[in-house]
């Protein structure tokens, strides 16, 4: 998903930031066994407007847990911890929402070509980094 400079920043934008990120969470538990824990942001009915750095903050939060320990593309923009109103020296912008959503795709690229690593040879596995080895018992 991306987003404009005439977009409006919105509950549902959120949540569909918050929707990509647990999808991904999702996929690192399928093929890589990595269980993330996730902050979820409450975009329910009758919030009408977005309480700036609280909600932004959950978003920013959650990529930092899904791209910990070692899964942080190189190519990856880093987040930021918003304070909100004149505390920040840059407004958020569109930028910004169009950043979750490549660093989201980023760490899918990264968790499907860590699943492609892994080399299979039994029953456990060794190491916490991005190379896997699945080692077999010794009878």
């Amino acid at each position: 998903m991306r987003v404009t400079a005439v977009d409006f920043m919105s509950p549902e934008l959120i949540g569909a930031a918050y929707g990509a990120q647990s999808d991904l969470r999702q996929l690192f538990e399928g093929l890589l066994s990595r269980a993330v824990t996730l902050a979820q942001p409450d975009v329910s009915a009758g919030i009408f407007t977005v309480p700036f750095p609280d909600l932004i903050n959950i978003i920013e939060r959650n990529i930092d847990a899904l791209s910990a320990n070692g899964y942080m593309p190189g190519d990856m923009q880093p987040t930021v911890e918003w304070q909100g109103e004149l505390n920040d020296l840059r407004r958020l912008d569109y930028t910004d929402v169009n950043r979750w959503f490549e660093s989201i795709e980023l760490i899918t690229g990264l968790a499907w070509a860590v699943s492609y690593r892994g080399l299979i040879t039994g029953n456990y596995s060794t190491g916490s980094d991005r190379t896997r080895q699945i080692i077999r018992t010794v009878n």
